[in-house]
């Protein structure tokens, strides 16, 4: 309701997600008509540009935050890189402040560069719900220097530990699946499973675990709404896919873009799915 320019949420816990729905919503919304805190009235319809900023060390997306934020890397080899002597511009802030009028014109140019060029950009198809940003921000910045802005976005994505947990579990899923896919409890069986009071298959159990903290919680309904969330999204060309039915139950199998299961998921009758 101030009307900020700016906000930034600074200083994230290291080794943290950023994201979440309403973070997610505002985003890519340009008004907003909320509860007003501690109040039961709305604040009607309000514009929401402003831009936003996060900091941290070693920071993840979570869900659907990927796509939304452009990451900007700073590493270094120093150990305590507060203290170097060697910085081009000893007073960042002042610098930015002095020469405010030379940099916003720099930055006008490139934007009408970019419109009198025909707004040109790398082939690439439009950034769902930031169509406009990346036609003139997105574009220019290609335009200037032939980089894509978005690629740390992508690397983020790729690097996230949601995604990483999803591709092994498949990875797991297709050694132990068959050609009929598993069910659940299945899969269960085989996290279980002992021979001389030590586990067999260790490494579906090291797979499951990382999906609970405690392992007693680690049930066939946890794993089962795992997959669920992750259903037919696709990683490395691949997906979760409802292949049949057992029992009243799904079976799954990890399948290649483009297979699908034969008919409306027949039940089968393999003691082994």
């Amino acid at each position: 309701m101030a009307g900020w320019p700016l906000v930034h949420f600074d200083n994230l816990e290291s080794g943290s997600v950023y994201g979440g729905s309403a973070l997610d919503s505002a985003l890519t919304s340009m008004t907003v008509n909320d509860r007003i805190l501690g109040s039961s009235e709305l604040t009607g319809s309000l514009c929401l540009r402003p831009t936003w900023f996060l900091s941290g060390n070693v920071l993840s997306p979570t869900k659907d935050a990927f796509r939304r934020w452009l990451p900007c890397n700073l590493v270094t080899s120093e150990e305590r890189p507060e203290e170097r002597t060697d910085l081009k511009e000893k007073n960042l802030r002042e610098y930015a402040r002095d020469n405010r009028g030379e940099t916003v014109r720099d930055a006008l140019i490139i934007l009408r560069y970019h419109k009198t060029a025909g707004s040109l950009g790398g082939g690439w198809g439009p950034l769902g719900s930031f169509e406009e940003w990346d036609l003139m921000v997105r574009g220019a910045v290609w335009a200037a220097t032939e980089w894509d802005c978005c690629k740390t976005r992508r690397v983020a994505a790729d690097e996230s530990p949601e995604r990483s947990n999803a591709i092994a579990l498949m990875e797991i899923w297709k050694k132990y699946q068959g050609e009929g896919g598993m069910t659940v409890s299945r899969a269960m069986t085989k996290y279980e499973k002992m021979e001389n009071k030590e586990y067999v298959n260790r490494d579906i159990r090291e797979v499951f675990s990382l999906f609970v903290r405690d392992e007693k919680k680690l049930t066939a309904n946890a794993i089962g709404k795992r997959i669920h969330v992750i259903k037919n999204t696709v990683y490395n060309g691949e997906r979760f896919t409802k292949w049949a039915t057992h029992k009243k139950q799904i079976v799954w199998k990890v399948c290649p873009i483009g297979i699908n299961p034969p008919g409306l998921l027949p039940d089968v009758e393999d003691e082994d799915a």
